[in-house]
């Protein structure tokens, strides 16, 4: 509902403009609540005397400062893509999503410090009405908060607003934590203020640098997500023309910088105008369904040879008797000079190697030529293996 009254064709989260839209209502609706919030909670607190009041309004400070952040991250976000920086700015929110959980593991520190000298100098905590209706208020108001994040980083996939609902959450936890010790102080007179203020920031530091994983997983590079990976692979093995495909390589720089490159398999027979105005259909598909740019390298594959079929199938068994996890693909054969009354043959492919796995390129060899060792003989032939190991980007 507030995404409606708010953000003007809120649906069409695809484009850039309704994105910044999001960030930019996120932003100033954090700012706007959390000055509030620190308003109220630091009279309160002053007044009662209580570090935990005092510091949870330090940190809803820090929230508007982060909501800051966040609105000029959005900003930047959006800037068009320019020479020094072809891909766009889009990462610019993982760096703000980065900063702001950082900001939040510093609030934390300092509320530790700050509980640990209330406990070596304890003072006198004087806890009025005022007190219940403020810190109810707040626990209220970041409720509506985190729901509001959570619809909105949910919808545009937002990594930096996805921290503030987890923020947000955190200010839940810490303002109820510090109601409960202001109604054990007015009830019991038993002074816990600042034992509940060391367990509110062990929470939110800890908290904080689980926060922290996403940003720096996004600036690092991240596997892409099966579905996008199927996606792709479904729209470019439509056509008939493709006959399989390797090396998908997907470069993720925010939502609507991303760019792909894919090697296509296509009959060698095939006519090059023809196989090349299918590949640029692909590409054009591509872009308007998934936003992606896509440029497609062809590998012609012989499929009128039925000498390669069996070389390929003799190969996979030896590969796969090595690994059964391996794949092989830009398979090629190539016949070369005779070398003691027998031909050289020389075979060469890829071989992708799952993440975890070292192979060992020799030991591969010893098995290729074990399998191919009785056909040699038969066939009077000598073989040579050129293998190259390839990573895969998109398992």
């Amino acid at each position: 509902m507030f995404k409606k009254l708010l953000i003007k064709d809120y649906k069409n989260t695809s484009d850039p403009a309704v994105r910044t839209r999001y960030g930019t209502v996120a932003g100033t609706f954090g700012i706007v609540t959390n000055i509030i919030l620190c308003a109220l909670k630091a009279l309160v607190g002053v007044f009662a005397g209580s570090i935990a009041i005092i510091a949870d309004a330090v940190n809803n400070l820090t929230d508007a400062g982060s909501s800051v952040m966040t609105l000029v991250g959005f900003k930047l976000a959006s800037r068009p893509a320019d020479k020094k920086h072809p891909y766009g700015h889009a990462r610019y929110e993982s760096v703000t999503a980065l900063i702001v959980a950082i900001t939040v593991f510093a609030v934390g520190v300092l509320l530790l410090k700050s509980s640990v000298e209330k406990i070596i100098t304890p003072e006198k905590v004087t806890v009025t009405v005022w007190t219940f209706v403020v810190l109810g208020l707040a626990v209220m108001m970041k409720i509506f908060q985190m729901i509001t994040y959570l619809d909105f980083a949910k919808a545009i996939d937002s990594d930096v607003i996805r921290a503030q609902a987890a923020d947000a959450r955190n200010d839940i936890i810490s303002s109820s934590a510090t109601l409960v010790a202001m109604i054990v102080i007015y009830f019991t007179g038993v002074n816990v203020d600042a034992y509940v203020g060391i367990a509110v920031s062990i929470f939110v530091m800890v908290t904080s640098v689980k926060m922290i994983s996403n940003p720096i997983s996004a600036l690092l590079g991240v596997v892409p997500s099966k579905e996008t990976v199927e996606n792709l692979k479904s729209i470019i093995l439509s056509r008939k023309e493709i006959l399989g495909l390797h090396d998908m390589i997907i470069h993720d720089y925010g939502e609507g910088h991303r760019f792909a490159s894919v090697h296509a398999e296509v009959d060698a027979g095939s006519e090059l105008v023809a196989v090349h105005n299918v590949i640029d259909g692909i590409e054009r598909e591509v872009a308007a369904k998934t936003g992606i740019n896509l440029s497609i390298h062809l590998d012609p594959v012989d499929l009128k040879s039925g000498e390669r079929q069996t070389y390929r199938a003799l190969t996979e068994k030896a590969v796969m008797s090595f690994d059964n996890e391996a794949k092989i693909h830009d398979f090629s054969v190539c016949d070369e000079v005779r070398e003691n009354e027998k031909t050289v043959t020389k075979i060469s492919f890829d071989v992708v190697e799952p993440f975890g796995k070292h192979y060992d390129k020799e030991k591969l060899k010893e098995e290729l030529y074990k399998v191919f060792a009785s056909f040699g003989e038969e066939k009077n032939k000598k073989f040579r293996f050129i293998i190259n190991i390839d990573d895969d980007y998109c398992q």
